[in-house]
C-alpha cells in the first residue's frame, strides 16, 4: 500500500529530526486542525513545540494535487 501523498512530501522533504520531532508532537497530542478551505485546498493546524512552550501555525496547501502540496 502506497503512502498519502502528504507523507510522500513529509519523507521526501523533510531530515530525520524533523520527522522525528514530528511524529513526537503528533503521537502526544500536540497539533489541532484550525481550519480546512475545500476551495482553495488549504488546511491549517495549530502546532505545539516540543522544545519551548509555544504553538506555532502549519499550513498545507494543495493538499489533493501531489505535485503542487506544499507545506510552510
Amino acid at each position: 500500500m502506497s503512502l498519502p501523498p502528504i507523507l510522500k512530501h513529509v519523507y521526501n522533504h523533510g531530515n530525520e529530526e524533523v520527522i522525528r520531532r514530528g511524529k513526537k508532537i503528533f503521537y502526544t497530542s500536540g497539533v489541532q486542525m484550525l481550519d480546512v478551505d475545500h476551495l482553495l485546498e488549504q488546511v491549517r493546524f495549530r502546532v505545539r513545540n516540543d522544545l519551548y512552550q509555544n504553538y506555532y501555525t502549519v499550513t498545507v496547501n494543495k493538499y489533493l494535487q501531489p505535485k503542487e502540496l506544499s507545506v510552510r
